[in-house]
């Protein structure tokens, strides 16, 4: 289907590619087509050009694949962008393997809920890119479960300002999170990881104001390395308990700049003997330390930190 061939078409309603067919879907082929209701792509789609259904506001239900036997390497950047109409959690179906969701796939679907999902994507999709879901204000779950076994990365902002979003788990195999892949996520409350990721990258989980923890598996623990800049900026319920506390990450060696600004609900912490680096601010705002301990045997590097902002 070339590039823009059905683009803007008020008069078209339903779309349907029959199983064993194959088909290579253009870049904004049906592009703004407000009144499109249906799209069934029950065949091969080896190539997915960027936009394909971005802005059409009526679509209700989509259909990728009809069995495992079908092969979508990849849903298109933006490809579902925008579109306002799919709502709940059975509007988006798939049904074949999906190896990767492009960039912005699914951002701004503000009445997603989420998309059922089955063994075939768990055992088929290793990455999900930059703002996949970013805005999507109603979803719960989608993509985030510890079920997946080769999904290997989770992109930039891929779920920034999820306001729905409230217990995401990242599975074992999951070894990079981009940055600010969980900010701006008002519900948020508890983050469950379970592989070996090196890195909460900048801004990862900034502005989640109910996030009370990031605790996970003894992995996960014992492989972060770095706390990216303003990565738990803002997080005013993280809290020190018994399943997570800064001084269990036993292979800690830099936390960033400004990484636990504004965290008004942490109480007195310490940091395992392997930090080497503390960045400008990291705690600053935090009003309920009254004692920050370096187990350090030889001092980190410590940037400037705003004392009369503490307890």
């Amino acid at each position: 289907i070339a590039d823009e061939a059905f683009k803007n078409c008020k008069g078209l309603t339903g779309i349907e590619i029959s199983q064993d067919s194959e088909v290579i879907l253009g870049n904004r082929c049906f592009v703004g087509c407000d009144n499109l209701k249906t799209v069934y792509l029950y065949g091969d789609i080896p190539q997915w050009g960027d936009e394909c259904f971005m802005d059409c506001e009526g679509l209700e239900t989509v259909i990728i694949g009809s069995s495992s036997k079908s092969i979508v390497p990849r849903i298109g950047t933006r490809a579902f962008k925008n579109c306002i109409g799919l709502k709940g959690t059975s509007a988006v179906t798939i049904r074949s393997q999906v190896n990767c969701l492009g960039e912005e796939c699914f951002a701004d679907c503000v009445n997603l809920v989420g998309i059922p999902i089955n063994t075939i994507i768990y055992n088929s999709l290793e990455k999900v890119e930059d703002r996949a879901f970013a805005n999507c204000a109603a979803l719960t779950n989608a993509f985030i479960s510890n079920k997946y076994t080769i999904l290997k990365s989770i992109g930039e902002y891929a779920y920034y300002n999820c306001d729905s979003l409230k217990q995401p788990s990242i599975p074992d195999s999951v070894t990079e999170i981009g940055e600010g892949c969980f900010s701006e996520c008002d519900n948020l409350m508890y983050v469950s990881v379970y592989g070996a990721v090196e890195e909460y990258p900048k801004d990862c989980f900034k502005n989640c104001p109910k996030l009370i923890r990031t605790g996970g598996t003894a992995k996960a623990f014992s492989s972060l390395k770095r706390i990216g800049q303003n990565a738990y900026e803002g997080c005013k319920s993280l809290a020190v308990s018994a399943n997570w506390h800064p001084g269990k990450y036993e292979n800690l060696e830099e936390i960033g700049e400004n990484a636990f600004k504004d965290c008004s609900s942490l109480t007195d912490i310490y940091l395992s003997e392997t930090v080497l680096k503390v960045g400008q601010g990291a705690f600053n705002g935090c009003t309920g330390i009254t004692a920050l301990e370096f187990r350090s045997a030889v001092p980190p590097e410590i940037g400037i930190i705003d004392l009369n902002t503490m307890a």
